[in-house]
């Protein structure tokens, strides 16, 4: 009886209630049926995004043997296959485009030594340089987490104006008293740029971005950038097999000091720039320009740039795949993504050398000469150099191996 009573009064309840609601109810027809309909199907749920989800899951190196390593520093930094990277030192400090495989920009890496900073304070100012106006101050989310190594890092997911997709930025950093501040030293700042990549293609691109930093926090071993000393002694003479490459077999014959015939070059014409010259076939022109402290020659046929020179005078020492790094990023980059095809290191009476390149820019090939000062061909400067860029036509690729070999024989400044 209790039971009833307490049934009829909460139907009562239930009554007075939807009566003062003022909700409509539908009273179903004998006849219909109402439709069974999944919660899901009308359940809207925020999920985790995939990159901080695997954040807090912990990032580590990645495990895929076709990963590329490339040395920032005393830091390895680890890619998909086919990525690659663009990089600039200033002093101690790097600044690193990185590329995707299809030769687009991916990220950047500014890896400097800094001191102690506030998180957000690093973080605003490095976006506002980076990013300008475009840079809206939102973020999707924000966490940092500690490693067991004692490093730290500070990810959030930027919002910026125009772009489809959050970019994220990933701070990797010694702690100070707590994950707020940063400690005096090397800290790595990653801005990547996904906006390429939608759906399915979006999550793999945000695993790479966990590989990528995942390797920079956690070093198979310790790396100690090379440190570049004067040669006193000339080590042993090691035998070095050329490519079969027309350009660098040439050039490689004429610094051995063997005769090479290079077709009609006495009918060649003599070319002066400001501070350098050279003789050139006479189907060529060319026109002298100044650079930021060089001078250029571009050389062409039938109003085609082909070929182009650089000389100049560098006062520090970097590493030569920088500077080849900086030189392909600056004239060739319109062609896309390269591959070394061939390359030869010569040095030059202990005093000098230069660094041969064959580049095949997925099919465009394209020589490269890179001489310095500098007697370890593993590094550029300080002192004079010359540049040299040559563009192959497959048609005339042995003619114009003559051509440019002839061009760089001839050279003075």
């Amino acid at each position: 009886m209790r039971k009833f009573i307490l049934s009829l009064l909460f139907m009562t309840l239930s009554i007075a209630l939807f009566g003062q609601l003022g909700l409509r109810t539908i009273t179903p027809e004998a006849t219909q049926t109402t439709p069974a309909v999944s919660p899901l199907e009308t359940l809207t749920l925020k999920t985790v995004d995939p990159l901080l989800q695997s954040f807090r899951d912990g990032w580590k190196e990645p495990e895929d043997p076709t990963w590329t390593s490339f040395l920032i520093g005393d830091r390895e930094l680890k890619l998909p296959q086919h990525f690659s990277i663009s990089t600039q030192k200033y002093g101690v400090n790097y600044d690193v485009r990185i590329f995707d495989s299809e030769g687009r920009l991916f990220g950047w890496l500014f890896y400097y030594q800094l001191e102690s900073y506030d998180l957000q304070e690093l973080l605003n100012t490095v976006v506002s340089s980076v990013y300008g106006d475009k840079a809206t101050g939102e973020k999707s989310y924000e966490e940092k987490k500690s490693f067991d190594n004692g490093l730290a890092a500070y990810l959030a997911s930027l919002k910026i104006t125009g772009q489809p997709v959050d970019f994220p930025s990933v701070i990797v950093y010694s702690p100070k008293e707590s994950l707020d501040v940063t400690s005096a030293g090397p800290v790595a700042i990653f801005f990547f740029e996904p906006s390429n990549f939608a759906g399915p293609a979006l999550d793999m691109a945000k695993s790479w971005i966990a590989g990528a930093v995942g390797s920079f926090v956690y070093q198979t071993e310790t790396i100690v950038e090379p440190v570049i000393t004067p040669e006193i002694i000339e080590p042993p003479v090691v035998e070095v097999t050329v490519p079969d490459d027309p350009f660098i077999r040439i050039i490689a014959s004429l610094l051995a000091g063997e005769d090479v015939e290079i077709e009609n070059i006495d009918s060649w014409k003599d070319v002066e720039g400001e501070y350098f010259g050279f003789a050139m076939p006479p189907e060529f022109s060319v026109e002298f320009l100044m650079g930021d402290g060089f001078e250029v020659a571009d050389l062409g046929i039938g109003g085609m740039i082909l070929a182009k020179f650089m000389v100049g005078e560098f006062y520090e020492s970097t590493a030569t795949a920088e500077i080849l790094g900086e030189i392909v990023d600056a004239y060739l980059g319109a062609f896309g993504r390269y591959n070394i095809a061939a390359n030869h290191a010569i040095k030059i009476e202990g005093e000098s050398s230069i660094n041969l390149y064959t580049l095949d820019f997925s099919g465009q090939l394209c020589w490269v000469a890179l001489f310095s000062e500098s007697p370890n061909p593993e590094t550029f400067g300080p002192g004079e150099f010359f540049v040299f860029l040559g563009l192959v036509d497959p048609t005339m690729k042995n003619q114009l191996a003559e051509y440019y070999a002839g061009m760089l024989a001839t050279l003075n400044f």
